[in-house]
């Protein structure tokens, strides 16, 4: 497959180039504005400020509710690495994981946040982010790790991921 997308995906860069362009300077020039989730709206239970870290990778920090408590502090490498990725359900692969990473820090921060406060909740009475909320913590992970070829990605993944996993639909 790797022949193929050599052949393929820059072909594809080449027709997407428009909104490649303006996707990453957009990303980058919101990153460089210090952009957080916040901003958009998002509850103060999923506010999770991402900062970009060295060697391609996108740190998570939650920031307590009190002050006595250390920043909760996660990775999320998948979507830096998105470029690296030779196939479309590599690419596809890499997206999703995101998604799911995401999820597991947000929980992990929320059920931290309770049990530092001292509240005894069952894991599932906690808030979990909406689907809303999703997409505004997948547009701040998007910006702080600005991927140059989004656009290309999704098209790609698009026309050429016949063989995707149930579990990912």
């Amino acid at each position: 497959m790797r022949f193929v997308h050599d052949r393929i995906f820059p072909v594809l860069c080449h027709l997407c180039r428009g909104d490649d362009r303006d996707l990453f300077l957009c990303a980058n020039y919101l990153h460089q504005t210090g952009f957080q989730a916040i901003q958009l709206g998002l509850p103060e239970d999923f506010c999770v400020p991402l900062t970009a870290a060295v060697s391609n990778k996108v740190t998570i920090n939650r920031v307590p509710r009190t002050n006595h408590n250390p920043y909760i502090q996660y990775q999320i490498v998948e979507l830096s690495g998105l470029d690296m990725c030779t196939t479309p359900l590599d690419r596809l692969t890499c997206l999703y994981d995101t998604v799911q990473q995401i999820r597991t820090h947000i929980k992990s921060a929320v059920q931290a946040a309770a049990a530092a406060d001292g509240a005894n909740v069952p894991a599932d009475l906690l808030p979990e982010p909406s689907e809303q909320d999703m997409i505004l913590l997948i547009a701040t992970c998007i910006v702080h790790s600005r991927p140059q070829h989004l656009m290309s990605t999704l098209n790609y993944a698009d026309l050429f991921a016949w063989s995707v996993p149930i579990d990912m639909m």
